[in-house]
């Protein structure tokens, strides 16, 4: 029933219960409803003038109607209506006043004074010091934001300055918004933070005098371990590989090593590795072998000017890797300097692999002791190779010689370096002759087919084989051909290569801008097979200008020496054999080098070789071969170099040099390896 309604139907009973009912007696209970609504159970007596006495009825059960009053609603308006309809609409009831005599207060959006908002009314935003703006809401309101607040600002060592949150942290204060330095204590400082030298010589940060002096130590207040020399103690330092070196602390730490303090390695007994450990340096050793491969692989190949480095991103690559205006290479370069320290970290882990293997707790068998004394020093070997090539009269140390205390005195010479090489490819090869039918360990895909001692070993006498070219020993070449897996007629790709999880010699197409020289290109026979599969052209495109043109280089062309980033690397493949057999059976056997040399002119698409055949023109050949078959596999350089024809290398811009080796680092990364 609506209000009108109800206002009828209670006048009517009004009306009939004056004309139909008699008066209740003044004694009779009953309901009596006052003006406001409420209630009372008394007698007819007791029921005010202004009351209604509903006789015989029972507050509980009956409902009062009240008068009507004025009824505040949320949006400001206002309501002459009952209580109970004002509690309907969610209002505010004002008892006995009239719409007449009420202000309502206004809805709208309120801004506090710590610059949020609230939708409120104009008397809940009064009471809170806000700013009405009436019809408003907040999310069509900016309140103005209050401006930093001033306090106390707490230092570490335990003074005060008044300042704004900001300039606190400015500071690194701690702000205390609820007074200034009039109302707050800051607290004492504590201990001053610090380094601590501990008697070990190890140095631990974020220290302070009580605790460092708890353990003994020696604390530096307010300096990092980084700016501080802790005394190093002298011990006796277990290796991994099981064996002993006296050394300081530090320098035992930073090897994973166990230190024994104040003791010589006569007076420690240190444990051997377990057969799982030494499985593991196993497997290991491939990995660092090819740690940062490409600083070897780019260097050779930018120098011998096989091709580019035109990304643009370090000048050094077409500056100092190219002698621009004469400019020298600088013996603290990233360029000179990554491959030479990764090489010896790699010669390094052989030399702990073989005493690992001697150390061992486990109970390795000969063969087993021998696959791995094998393994070590090819990879010895190989490493010691790259290094002489960049090198070059500078020479290499020998493992023997790293823990010596003059380092640059014990450096070979160039040929004494490659005899060095070549000698531990021969131990390695007895050794894996004597290594039985399996590794105790496993090699990566790229070295399937070639993962045995017996196969491995053909590995290692193909590099022999590289090593006594570069000798000049042919006959020696020859033997190491013998027992490597050279096949004249077979697939040119056989050959174990380097496999990465994400290979640093591709180069993303159109990304990675290592551009292949001009003269490569032009110097190719028409038809050569070889064009496409190791260079691919550039596509022009908004972000590619083609040419690629930069430091006064141009190039069309991209190296694509793998075809995609999962292929592995080739460390040394049939082709480079067969032409490694014809080089060396020049001014011996003349038609055996042309079976060679065809054998790869034919495999390239190219007619047999038809020049001259005296000793010189047969070796033109064969570099000329060799430049197009193993592009971009480090080899143009060091060919050049080691034949005479070092001249041969193109100059592209005027003044430019072409270094003939790489410096030696300085004494400090020569010291560190």
């Amino acid at each position: 029933m609506n209000r009108l309604g109800a206002v009828v139907v209670f006048g009517l009973a009004l009306i009939t219960a004056s004309l139909s009912c008699t008066m209740p007696s003044v004694e009779s209970t009953g309901a009596c409803c006052q003006g406001d609504g409420t209630c009372e159970d008394t007698t007819a007596a007791n029921c005010t003038s202004n009351g209604v006495f509903n006789e015989g009825e029972s507050c509980d059960a009956f409902q009062c109607s009240s008068s009507d009053s004025a009824c505040c609603l949320e949006d400001g308006s206002c309501l002459d209506v009952t209580s109970a309809e004002c509690d309907t609409a969610n209002g505010t009831f004002n008892d006995s006043s009239s719409c007449d005599d009420v202000q309502c207060p206004k809805s709208g959006a309120c801004c506090l004074i710590d610059g949020t908002c609230e939708d409120s009314n104009s008397d809940d935003c009064e009471a809170k010091s806000g700013t009405f703006q009436e019809g408003e809401v907040c999310e069509d309101v900016d309140c103005p934001q209050p401006g930093p607040q001033v306090g106390a600002c707490c230092l570490d060592d335990g003074s005060c300055l008044n300042a704004d949150s900001n300039g606190c942290a400015t500071v690194s204060g701690a702000f205390d918004g609820g007074g200034t330095c009039d109302d707050v204590d800051c607290p004492e400082p504590g201990p001053a933070n610090g380094s601590c030298c501990l008697d070990n010589g190890l140095c631990v940060d974020d220290s302070n005098s009580e605790v460092c002096g708890s353990v003994d130590g020696t604390f530096n207040e307010m300096q990092l371990c980084l700016e501080v020399d802790c005394e190093q103690p002298i011990g006796a330092c277990c290796l991994l590989d099981g064996s002993c070196i006296v050394v300081e602390a530090a320098d035992c730490f930073a090897m994973d090593a166990t230190f024994n303090q104040g003791e010589t390695c006569a007076e420690v007994q240190c444990d051997g590795p377990s057969l799982q450990e030494v499985e593991d340096m196993a497997e290991e050793l491939e990995s660092i072998v090819r740690d940062d491969l490409e600083y070897y692989i780019q260097t050779v190949s930018i120098v011998g000017r096989e091709y580019w480095n035109l990304n643009g991103d370090d000048s050094e690559y077409t500056e100092e890797l190219m002698g621009k205006i004469g400019q020298m290479l600088d013996e603290d370069s990233d360029l000179v300097t990554r491959s030479f320290i990764a090489r010896y970290k790699a010669v390094r882990h052989c030399q702990s692999l073989i005493t690992a293997t001697m150390n061992a707790d486990a109970g390795l068998t000969t063969e087993q002791e021998n696959g791995l004394y094998g393994y070590a020093k090819t990879w010895q070997a190989y490493s010691l190779l790259l290094t002489a090539n960049q090198q070059f009269a500078t020479g290499v140390l020998p493992p023997s010689e790293l823990d010596a205390q003059n380092k640059s005195a014990e450096f070979l010479s160039y040929s004494d370096s490659l005899q060095l090489i070549a000698d531990l490819l021969d131990e390695a090869a007895s050794n894996l002759t004597n290594g039985g039918a399996s590794f105790i360990f496993n090699l990566d895909s790229g070295f399937s087919g070639f993962s045995t001692p017996a196969t491995f070993r053909q590995f290692n006498r193909a590099l022999s084989a590289r090593v006594r070219i570069y000798q000049g020993d042919k006959s020696g070449s020859i033997s190491g051909i013998a027992g490597a897996f050279f096949n004249i007629n077979g697939s040119m790709a056989t050959g174990p290569g380097f496999g990465f999880g994400s290979n640093p010699m591709y180069y993303e197409p159109d990304v990675d801008l290592f551009t292949v020289h001009p003269d490569w290109i032009s110097d190719l026979d028409a038809g050569d097979l070889r064009f496409n599969p190791k260079t691919r052209n550039y596509v022009a495109s908004v972000d590619l200008a083609v040419p690629v043109v930069h430091d006064g280089l141009s190039g069309s062309r991209q190296v694509q020496t793998i075809a995609t980033q999962s292929d592995p690397f080739p460390i040394i493949r049939n082709e480079e054999l067969i032409l490694i057999y014809a080089e060396a059976q020049i001014g011996s056997d003349v038609n055996e080098s042309l079976a060679a040399i065809n054998r790869v002119r034919n495999a390239s698409g190219l007619g047999n070789y038809l020049g001259a055949t005296d000793d010189a023109s047969m070796l033109n050949e064969v570099i000329k071969q060799r430049r197009f078959s193993l592009f971009g596999e480090g080899h143009r350089w060091i060919d050049l170099r080691r034949t005479g024809k070092i001249g041969q290398v193109n100059v592209d811009r005027p003044g430019d040099v072409v270094h003939n080796q790489f410096p030696r680092p300085g004494t400090e990364v020569v010291n560190g390896l």
